[in-house]
């Protein structure tokens, strides 16, 4: 449930990202600082459709796609090698191809202080299904990656790149991976089991199942109306199986794809005025607030079909939230009686130590055996979200 400080940079290239899912938004020809299996294409060993590299995905300078022909082929199975699922121009030179277009959320989820970039692919002149502003649903051949760097004493280390493809219409017909950079650098290798402390660091890549228990689908107990899986909960995850893409976290003026291009560019079924606003108060904080909710703990914590059905509580920031009264974090959290912690409330008003959230937003333990939020994916609390959250809560009630 953390994840407001440093900004996130994201390539996204067919439905869905691999990875296992955030702070302002910075350059986007550097990485954001936060606070995602199989064969190629039948048309190539490299995943490229018979016409190349293609750049009919690319919009001209009016923000017109004019050629629709798809730049990628579809896939049915993940390459075994980054370099062959065509994020890449060069790979030699890790030159992004041109339809792979870089996006940062303006709420990234926080994974201990890692630099990430994120970029997507679009097939075609497709279009995004946004009849539900909040989960949207994106078309069959997306594709979306995710780098993690991580500092180290003998400077950065690129350590994995997260891929999340969307193969079909079906609710779970996504490919999730993630590939592992060697010692050199040069390339990355599709990873099927994980790895803890990769390359001497404390970053882990996540195995598919713990891709599930963010991103949701996979059948097998979790998401699509699942069972079982992690603390035998009921879901975890949103419809569009995709995180940090959507209409909150792409509504900022900061560099890399924005709403506001999806919109110029007809990518949208049903496309808003413009920008959300984030409901706000506080000079800031409270927005800060719902956004690192939002981020951190909304791919879960939802009111979707994926969502935790055994906990009541929707951290996911809506777009029909025009006050932070009015947030669904506000009217599930704040005086509402925990219904598994201590006997406390989620947020009680005046006193962060009793409140549910923070205490859990603060805790780091062993993993599941702790109590822990998120329970994955981090080792290190977010102190500047923690801050936030604890001035919050001083401000519904006298600390």
């Amino acid at each position: 449930m953390r994840g407001l400080t440093q900004p996130v940079v994201y390539w996204i290239a067919a439905t869905i990202v691999t990875g296992c899912s955030s702070e302002p938004v910075q350059d986007s020809s550097q990485p954001e600082t936060d606070g995602e299996a199989g064969t190629a294409a039948e048309t190539g060993t490299d995943g490229f459709a018979d016409s190349g590299s293609g750049s009919g995905n690319v919009p001209d300078g009016d923000g017109v796609v004019t050629d629709c022909s798809p730049a990628l082929a579809e896939l049915e199975e993940l390459p075994l090698l980054l370099s062959e699922t065509g994020l890449y121009a060069e790979p030699a030179t890790k030159t992004v191809n041109a339809f792979a277009r870089e996006f940062a959320p303006q709420f990234p989820l926080w994974t201990d202080g890692a630099a990430k970039r994120r970029w997507i692919y679009l097939p075609g002149c497709e279009t995004i299904d946004t009849a539900d502003m909040d989960f949207w649903s994106f078309p069959v051949g997306t594709r979306a990656w995710k780098e993690f760097v991580v500092a180290s004493p003998t400077g950065d280390l690129l350590l994995e790149t997260r891929i999340i493809i969307r193969t079909g219409p079906g609710e779970d017909d996504f490919l999730f991976g993630s590939y592992r950079w060697n010692d050199a650098e040069v390339d990355a290798a599709l990873l099927i089991d994980g790895e803890s402390d990769v390359r001497g660091t404390n970053h882990d890549i996540p195995d598919e199942q713990q891709c599930l228990e963010c991103h949701g689908g996979g059948g097998d107990g979790w998401g699509g109306g699942g069972g079982g899986g992690w603390g035998d909960r009921d879901g975890g995850g949103t419809p569009s199986r995709f995180l940090g893409f959507g209409a909150i976290q792409l509504s900022h003026d900061g560099p890399g794809l924005q709403l506001q291009d999806l919109i110029d560019e007809q990518r949208l079924t049903a496309s808003p005025s413009g920008h959300f606003s984030v409901p706000d108060g506080m000079s800031g904080t409270a927005a800060r607030v719902l956004g690192n909710f939002h981020g951190n703990c909304g791919h879960c914590h939802n009111t979707s079909p994926d969502g935790l059905s055994d906990v009541d509580m929707d951290l996911f920031l809506s777009v029909e939230a025009t006050t932070v009264e009015a947030s669904g974090a506000y009217q599930t959290t704040v005086n509402v009686r925990s219904e598994d912690w201590q006997g406390g409330d989620r947020i009680a008003p005046g006193d962060p130590q009793g409140s549910e959230v923070f205490v859990r937003d603060a805790d780091r333990g062993t993993g599941f055996s702790s109590d822990q939020m998120p329970p994955l994916g981090t080792e290190v609390a977010d102190d500047a979200a923690l801050a936030d959250l604890e001035a919050w809560i001083c401000a519904l009630g006298p600390c």
